[in-house]
């Protein structure tokens, strides 16, 4: 890795989806790694429905909820509620 080589201080981290594949091929070269955003958005669509079995309103406001969190709030995967119906 070129980049490497002329940055040896700078810390590398893996942006990929979730196949497993991708994460034992990033793990070689990268101090961390990390789920990309849509794919991330793709496993809150599927939790909404686990939160909120009984009504499509309030999935659509958990998600869209979780989705600002996720994406604008420093560590907000770790503030992501799950309230119950």
């Amino acid at each position: 890795m070129l980049i490497k080589k002329k940055f040896p201080q700078a810390k590398i981290i893996g942006l990929a989806d979730g196949a497993r594949e991708n994460w034992l091929l990033l793990e070689k070269y990268t101090a961390s790694n990390t789920l990309d955003y849509y794919h991330a958005t793709e496993y809150l669509s599927k939790a909404s429905k686990g939160v909120h079995p009984r009504s499509k309103e309030k999935q659509r406001v958990w998600f869209e909820n979780a989705c600002h969190i996720l994406k604008n709030i420093e560590n907000g995967a770790k503030d992501l509620g799950t309230p119950q119906d």
